[in-house]
């Protein structure tokens, strides 16, 4: 059920963001829908798990900060925002099928900096998902045949 959740707020961003890109850039865009999530997400930490957490983190190592806000910044604002221009460049079903990519890179950047091993199968995956967004692309391109409508 979560995972059907969360395939669903994708689709709402993603349709919203159409909607939105017609008049305002993806890089604010990207700052305000992030603002807002963080909001969100302060609002139920503080009824989940109170104001003694946060007062912990003052604690925190600053590799910790920093591996936080190069999360934040680095990583996830500035694909979202590459994200929303693709969704204003190629509409949002071809910019949406691009996200079958994001745990490619994911396992990558892991294995890259973290040393986590690369196994058969998740190399298997990725050349999977790297041969769908070829297809994508191609059928794009229009190099593979449609069937081809016909009205009555």
């Amino acid at each position: 059920m979560l995972l059907l959740g969360c395939a669903a707020c994708w689709v709402g961003y993603t349709l919203i963001g159409c909607m939105v890109l017609i008049t305002v850039d993806a890089l604010t865009t990207t700052a305000v829908t992030a603002t807002i999530g963080a909001g969100l997400l302060f609002i139920a930490s503080m009824v989940l798990e109170g104001p003694a957490k946060w007062l912990a983190l003052a604690a925190a190592l600053t590799t910790a900060w920093y591996s936080i806000f190069a999360l934040a910044f680095g990583a996830t604002a500035l694909a979202y925002a590459w994200y929303l221009q693709g969704v204003k460049v190629l509409g949002a079903g071809a910019a949406a099928a691009y996200m079958s990519l994001v745990p490619l890179f994911g396992l990558l950047f892991s294995g890259f900096w973290l040393g986590e091993p690369f196994t058969a199968s998740l190399l298997r995956g990725g050349a999977l998902a790297i041969v769908g967004m070829l297809l994508m692309n191609l059928g794009r391109a229009g190099l593979t045949k449609r069937p081809t409508r016909t009205s009555h």
